[in-house]
């Protein structure tokens, strides 16, 4: 089981349960991935986080906005767009939800809803960034990445 610290305020208990039940553990120390949120601040700030991928790990933005977005080459979409969410990477699982949050960026759109993408992976370095604000996309997401043998 893949280790996976979460670092999000009450909405984490949500997270870490659909986490959970598509087979990641919580994590500590060592996690093989990491679940925030992003934070205003300076590009200083999200310096570490940023750095963290680019050595090999893995981390999985949950919204917010501020510096590591742009980093990392991501721009979320101002409003939720309505209709199913479809897979559009190979082997990505399939997931049921009627209304996502869009994004934009450099990597893979994993899900799309019919006015765009709506989670999001791809390369940083040698790790991995995953976009994705609903806790059943990310927990796709992320064993989307799993299955590509990462870390």
């Amino acid at each position: 089981m893949r280790g996976v610290l979460i670092e999000l305020g009450p909405e984490g208990d949500a997270v870490e349960r659909v986490l959970r039940a598509a087979g990641f553990a919580a994590a500590s120390a060592s996690p093989w991935a990491r679940v925030v949120e992003a934070r205003e601040g300076t590009f200083e700030d999200a310096t570490p986080l940023v750095s963290w991928v680019l050595e090999g790990g893995v981390l999985a933005i949950c919204g917010g906005t501020g510096p590591l977005l742009a980093a990392l080459h991501l721009t979320p979409g101002a409003e939720p767009v309505e209709g199913p969410v479809e897979a559009t990477a190979p082997e990505a699982p399939p997931v049921e939800i009627a209304e996502a949050w869009p994004v934009t960026g450099i990597g893979y759109a994993l899900y799309r809803a019919p006015k765009g993408c709506v989670a999001l992976a791809g390369r940083r370095g040698r790790g991995w960034v995953v976009y994705a604000l609903d806790p059943a996309l990310l927990a796709a997401s992320l064993s989307w990445v799993a299955s590509r043998g990462s870390a």
